[in-house]
């Protein structure tokens, strides 16, 4: 029989029900998390999803985003998935995700976790102020990070011949040994205090976006889908810098969703 994939707004009905949960979680653990990326940025211009994208993304502190994996990681309704407890997994970063539902892929990808629907949890570290030791740690992250991302990804960038190089030198490795690099190197410098800058290394596709740690320090309530959650408060400084002027609509070619998958329910 041939089964019914989940529409759009059957799918962030799903993300914002694990939203709602997660936030309560953080909420009895007292645990810092913000919105983040296109989530913040559709809380702030819609109050809600973005009307053509499809995901949720909230950020956390490393030790909070520790914290939480561990909480969740044998919740029955909504797990963590992260490389620590799938060796499957293949991010750098941390899901929680609807066991419920399975996803199908529609492009190639070594990816081998079994997750369900799910919003994405990204740990936010701490740079260096000491300018060579920030431009050491940001050139290991773009070596590390472009052989991660050429052999996690084998069907982008196709027939480029740098892209061809390092992913061949990525396979040279097992994927998961390059996420634990990719980890190890991204949260080296949380040990510092007194730090000025914070980084989302792997959120939007740029291990070298730094942010101050103030916009930070204290969070704002904004509306998302009918609930308030915690945004940083220096949420305009932020999103200006990741997306310049956010509050115009991008054209209507760019107004699509990214991720090349279908969900069910089981």
């Amino acid at each position: 029989m041939e089964r019914h994939a989940m529409t759009s707004p059957e799918l962030k009905a799903r993300e914002k029900e694990i939203l709602e949960y997660v936030a309560d979680v953080c909420e009895k653990h007292r645990l810092v998390y913000f919105l983040e990326a296109g989530t913040l940025l559709g809380a702030v211009r819609h109050k809600g999803f973005i009307p053509w994208d499809d995901d949720v993304d909230i950020a956390m502190p490393r030790g909070d985003y520790n914290r939480l994996i561990r909480i969740l990681e044998h919740d029955p309704s909504f797990p963590s998935c992260s490389h620590k407890n799938d060796p499957g997994y293949i991010l750098p970063f941390a899901k929680v995700h609807d066991p419920s539902t399975e996803v199908e892929w529609l492009v190639d990808t070594p990816q081998k976790a079994n997750y369900g629907v799910w919003i994405d949890i990204f740990p936010l570290d701490v740079l260096p102020d000491a300018r060579f030791p920030r431009l050491f740690h940001q050139l290991k992250m773009k070596v590390f990070y472009s052989l991660w991302w050429h052999a996690a990804y084998p069907y982008k960038d196709q027939g480029v011949r740098r892209a061809e190089v390092l992913r061949r030198l990525g396979r040279l490795r097992p994927l998961l040994s390059h996420v634990h690099r990719l980890t190890k190197t991204a949260k080296e410098c949380d040990r510092l205090t007194g730090q000025r800058d914070l980084a989302n290394h792997f959120g939007l596709n740029d291990q070298f976006f730094s942010f101050p740690k103030e916009w930070f320090a204290e969070c704002v309530p904004v509306e998302f889908e009918g609930r308030m959650y915690p945004a940083p408060k220096g949420y305009h400084e932020y999103l200006t810098a990741c997306y310049g002027d956010y509050m115009q609509l991008p054209p209507e070619e760019m107004r699509v969703a990214e991720h090349a998958m279908r969900a069910y329910e089981k």
